[in-house]
């Protein structure tokens, strides 16, 4: 049983006579080297050491390397943006503006490309982000759930 979130069972590996442990290193280990995932000692120290669920520190270990790429910045792509102005920006739609000349309006109707952080991918990260928070439970990794979720506002 762990943090009251029910009884949960853990397959690890047998390899031998390691032990719990090392059946969990040995586990991590694979994972490491098959999926190039980069675990770092302290983050093996503090997974080795404790009695929560493997897929708890797969959800810490997915936090904290998302909590990095999104310091380095989301990725973001071009959206095309249609909207009245009372400036020139990007192309203007002429048959609409014609029709608004006519009727006395100042503003122009105009398309842009403009920048957005709403794109399949972060939206991916954020679905992701918010299925491996329901494994945490700590203060420190829900302050880490809610910078992240924080970072990730203007993602739908």
């Amino acid at each position: 049983m762990w943090a009251g979130q029910g009884e949960i069972i853990e397959i690890l590996p047998k390899i031998g006579s390691l032990g719990w442990e090392g059946a969990r290193r040995s586990l991590l280990g694979m994972l490491a080297v098959t999926q190039d995932l980069k675990v770092h000692s302290a983050g093996l120290a503090g997974y080795l050491n404790s009695e929560e669920p493997f897929i708890a520190a797969l959800a810490r270990l997915y936090t904290e390397r998302l909590l990095e790429a999104v310091r380095r910045g989301l990725r973001q792509e071009y959206i095309l943006v249609q909207e009245d102005l009372a400036c020139l920006r990007g192309r203007v739609n002429w048959p609409a503006q014609a029709t608004r000349h006519a009727r006395g309006r100042v503003e122009f109707d105009c398309e842009f490309d403009d920048r957005s952080v709403d794109t399949s991918l972060n939206r991916a990260l954020k679905a992701a982000l918010r299925t491996s928070s329901r494994v945490l439970g700590s203060a420190a990794d829900n302050r880490l759930v809610n910078e992240l979720r924080l970072a990730l506002a203007d993602v739908s």
